[in-house]
This record gives structure tokens, C-alpha cells and sequence, in this order.
């Protein structure tokens, strides 16, 4: 990183924590980031990031920072998906109520996308009623998006996933398959071997039917 700055944008409780940085052409925008979660806190990550060729200065050499405004692209988000399963589809639609936020994909983090302390707790109550369990703040930080949360709670409530990931995962371009039932999983994962690096494999198993989710 050759140069960075951050600036506090918008206005009371919709304000949010903007890093314009200047980085290497070898460098990859998407390590700065999770390098970033290694070092801040959470309230302290910027919930949006803009690469920029060069740093504006004033006359001054000082950062200039309304030419920042709007300036440099944005670090793109994981490619969206729907959401699978109704477990899915419930957290998504509280989170989309809690941060007044209609676009929200299964993929978007938490609290890069505006969430606080007090829209945390909502949306903890909120999934407590929807479940009948509680879940900490903890687990939430430690699973900020839908996908990831919906795991966590499946390992809670001791349910099967309706999704899962076959190999690592790059976060590109994935390909969604459905298991019979027959020895699916031990070949989809040699399939997903193959194929790292084109894409990501994920395997759909149908659901076994919980109270908790009725």
C-alpha cells in the first residue's frame, strides 16, 4: 500500500466509514481488506473501499479530501446468490428489515453493509423469536453473512445443511448440483477438485423437515 485515508460519510445513524487507499499493481485489493480484519475491530473496518491510482493533495500536501468523494472504484462484493432453503430466506429477510437495506444478498456482511451495535441486537431478538434460540453477539460477528450465520444455526439446532461447499472456495464462479442420495458426496467432491480454480462446486441435499423452521 502506497497511501490510504479514511473519512467518516453521511450523516448521524446512516454514517459510514469510507478508506480510499493506493495500492501496487501487484498487489491484490481483495487481501487489503481481510489484512484489515486482522488489525482493526470491527466498529473500525470501513464499510466501503475505493482503490485509487493516485492520492489527491492539496497545494499544501495535504490529502484533499473532498476530490475522495466518490472517487476510485469499489472493491466489488462476492457475486450474489438466492437464498437457500427458508432458513436462509427468514435471517435474510430480518436483516434486510433491521438495515433498512432491501438489496441485502446472502453473501453481504453484516456490518459492512450499516449494521451497529443496536441493529445487532434486533437482530438477535428477531431470530430468537423466529427460532427459539439465542444466539450471541459473538456469533454473529463471527458469521456475518446470511450464508455463514445460517450454518452456524443449522450446526446449533443439529440440522442437516441444505447447501454445502465441496473443496475450498475462491468466491467467483460457482455451480450449484443435487445430490441423489447415492455416494453423491465422495464424487461431487472429486468433481470439485478438478474443477477449482474455473469454479466453485456446491451440493444441494434435500432438507429434513425441522419444527424449528415451520
Amino acid at each position: 500500500m502506497k497511501a490510504a485515508a479514511a473519512k467518516l460519510v453521511g450523516q448521524g445513524s446512516k454514517s459510514q466509514i469510507h478508506s480510499w487507499v493506493v495500492i501496487g499493481s501487484e498487489a491484490q485489493p481483495e487481501a487489503y481488506r481481510s489484512k484489515l480484519s486482522g488489525i482493526l475491530p470491527d466498529y473500525m473496518l470501513p464499510n466501503r473501499i475505493h482503490i485509487l491510482d493516485q492520492m489527491p493533495y492539496t497545494p499544501n500536501g495535504k490529502i484533499d479530501y473532498p476530490k475522495l468523494i466518490n472517487s476510485g472504484h469499489v472493491i466489488e462484493k462476492s457475486a450474489a446468490r438466492e437464498p437457500v432453503g427458508r432458513l436462509e430466506k427468514s435471517i435474510l429477510k430480518i436483516w434486510k428489515n433491521a438495515l433498512e437495506q432491501p438489496n441485502l444478498t446472502v453473501l453481504d456482511n453484516f456490518f459492512e453493509s450499516g449494521g451497529d451495535s443496536l441493529s445487532a441486537v434486533i437482530t438477535l431478538h428477531e431470530i430468537e423469536k423466529l427460532l427459539g434460540k439465542r444466539l450471541s453477539l459473538h456469533q454473529l460477528v463471527e458469521n456475518a453473512t446470511v450464508s455463514s450465520l445460517a450454518e452456524c444455526v443449522e450446526a446449533e439446532l443439529n440440522l442437516p445443511q441444505l447447501l454445502v461447499s465441496l473443496g475450498d472456495t475462491t468466491r467467483k464462479v460457482s455451480m450449484y448440483i443435487c445430490a441423489s442420495g447415492n455416494g453423491d458426496m465422495l464424487r461431487f467432491k472429486a468433481l470439485a477438485k478438478e474443477m477449482y480454480g474455473v469454479c466453485d462446486l456446491h451440493m444441494l441435499q434435500p432438507p429434513e423437515i425441522k419444527q424449528a423452521l415451520k
